[in-house]
């Protein structure tokens, strides 16, 4: 899929911040980058999209609002870190490829109408304050280690897979139906209120539902997980 990629030049001018981290763990094959620590902030103007992919360990807050994303971060880091727009649409926040061991203290700032799908990779660290519009069904994965707050979630169906250990927190979902399924060892909140839920554990994970109604909720655990429903 051809890909438009708005990549930060190596060269910039410090800008004012915005508003809108990034820590990371490091093997033996990742770096820590040496340069300036001087804070610069980069925006990004994109088309209309509702499918987002963050694929570097940061703090992100997501905003309803006019498409845009805004970087803020180190001079030193700030040409690793691309934002991507897709021929679809579809927008993907990633590093150039570069072992790096810590974007330290890098926020990244995204504003959209609505989402039908979030992928969030790694050990990222994302609030949506104002919760998550979408125009019919919602697909939420999380890879990693990451943490995950929404408040307020409106969609016709959501489908959540989380795999590894992330924490997630959903209130005030509105919705048909919603599909939770926890690989590993990760921990799911929810609240609201929604007409059938099948929630399912396969390893050590926790799902807290006691905030949930709905008319029908199939749990299932296999390992040593646990479901706790009203």
């Amino acid at each position: 899929m051809k890909s438009l990629v708005l990549a930060i030049a190596i060269s910039l001018a410090s800008v004012t911040a915005c508003n809108f981290t990034i820590t990371g763990s490091g093997n033996n094959n990742e770096t820590e980058i040496v340069g300036s620590s001087a804070e610069q902030t980069r925006s990004f103007e994109l088309s209309a999209f509702d499918d987002l992919t963050i694929s570097i360990p940061c703090d992100v807050v997501y905003e309803s609002g006019a498409p845009k994303v805004v970087v803020v971060a180190s001079e030193k880091y700030m040409e690793h870190i691309l934002v991507e727009q897709n021929s679809d649409g579809s927008v993907i926040i990633k590093s150039d490829g570069s072992k790096i061991r810590s974007f330290k203290n890098t926020r990244i700032y995204v504003t959209s109408d609505r989402l039908s799908a979030l992928t969030v990779n790694g050990a990222v660290d994302m609030e949506c304050k104002h919760g998550i519009r979408s125009a019919g069904n919602f697909d939420l994965t999380l890879n990693g280690a990451g943490d995950l707050e929404i408040k307020g979630l409106d969609a016709d169906n959501i489908d959540i897979r989380c795999n590894g250990a992330a924490d997630i927190e959903i209130l005030d979902i509105c919705a048909a139906s919603v599909n939770v399924t926890i690989n590993g060892a990760g921990d799911a909140t929810l609240s609201g209120d929604v007409d059938e839920a099948a929630l399912t554990i396969n390893g050590a994970g926790d799902i807290n539902a006691r905030g949930l109604n709905a008319r029908s909720i199939r749990p299932s655990v296999r390992g040593i997980g646990s479901i706790v429903t009203r």
